[in-house]
């Protein structure tokens, strides 16, 4: 975790000063890009294995739900309001900021306990550690199971927040508000964050799963069709609660489920699923907005910001249709509480 901090901070400083002497151009960015990405998912495996081993199993929820809370905070809210602060003054400054938000990382990172000298099992190649966590993940039917079905509501999520910018500005007729737009939905996630622990003690995973999926597929309906900025704003908050708690007991299924020496190999087989998932409905959710809209104003319907509609109406659609097939597989592998 911590070289990976350390790196992601000579990176974005060297990428930062390049800027600042207009020596950077296409691909050093693109580079750049690609190696922080690369580097974000080795610090996030490595963090998996971390939080079990300073938090006690009956603390994971809290533990989870805290982090979720933080992210968003900095992620969300804090960083880009900050970051436009910074570049209203110089365009290189939000880089300079970043940067050293990493080597502050890495500070906060070096006064964590190393972990115990048990779950640090080598491997002799890499081929080998890809194969175990593989071979971990195909005959565990419960985190398979609900990897799968997160995967397909993700997939779903992502034909609303790949166009939510546009969809604020073009259907919703939002202009400065469009920040705040963000930030209230931002603060459906704080809120599911905060409240996971309870939830979790009250409520079996394959019920939230299966709410969650239902609630995300109204909510998504309901923004589809409404010009109110307060009725979409308040559907995706909702959604946003939901979907928060739901990440929270996914990742405390896998760390109390999967063996520790493979947790973080585990934990990135899944996010590679999610994300690719999501990377590939966000290039549908696109195309869907795009030709759709055209199609629209084709016909003379005069609905505005019609394919951002379209493409939310289809991501309802999904998450309505994962809930109702993905019930019953769910309820077979999922007879017991996280």
């Amino acid at each position: 975790m911590m070289r990976s901090d350390l790196l992601r901070f000579a990176i974005v400083v060297t990428l930062a000063l390049a800027v600042l002497g207009d020596q950077a151009p296409m691909l050093i960015l693109w580079l750049a890009a690609a190696s922080l990405g690369a580097l974000d998912v080795v610090f996030w495996a490595a963090a998996q294995r971390m939080i079990p081993a300073v938090a006690d199993r009956s603390s994971l929820a809290r533990a989870n739900g805290q982090l979720q809370v933080v992210q968003t905070l900095g992620e969300q809210v804090v960083g880009p309001a900050l970051g436009g602060l910074l570049f209203r003054a110089t365009s290189t400054l939000p880089l300079i900021g970043d940067g050293f938000s990493f080597l502050g990382s890495a500070v906060l990172v070096r006064k964590l306990p190393k972990l115990p000298s048990e779950d640090v099992i080598q491997t002799s190649s890499y081929r080998e550690a890809v194969r175990d966590a593989y071979e971990w993940f195909k005959r565990n039917d419960r985190v398979k199971a609900v990897t799968l079905f997160t995967t397909c509501m993700a997939f779903g999520q992502s034909f609303v927040s790949a166009v939510l910018v546009v969809y604020g500005t073009k259907a919703l007729g939002l202009a400065v508000g469009v920040g705040v737009f963000l930030g209230a939905i931002a603060g459906g996630n704080i809120i599911g964050g905060l409240i996971a622990e309870r939830v979790l003690e009250r409520v079996s995973q394959y019920s939230l799963l299966i709410v969650s999926a239902l609630v995300s597929s109204v909510a998504f309906a309901a923004a589809a069709f409404t010009s109110s900025v307060y009725l979409a704003t308040i559907a995706l908050v909702v959604e946003g609660i939901f979907v928060q708690i739901s990440n929270t007991a996914f990742a405390v299924m896998r760390q109390v489920e999967v063996p520790r020496h493979l947790l973080g190999r585990v934990a990135t087989l899944t996010r590679s699923l999610i994300y690719g998932s999501v990377s590939a409905g966000a290039l549908l959710a696109g195309l869907v907005a795009k030709y759709s809209g055209t199609l629209g104003l084709q016909l003379g319907l005069p609905r505005q910001g019609l394919g951002l509609r379209v493409s939310f109406f289809v991501g309802a659609v999904i998450m309505c249709g994962g809930g109702v097939v993905g019930a019953r597989p769910l309820r077979r592998r999922l007879r017991t509480r996280v």
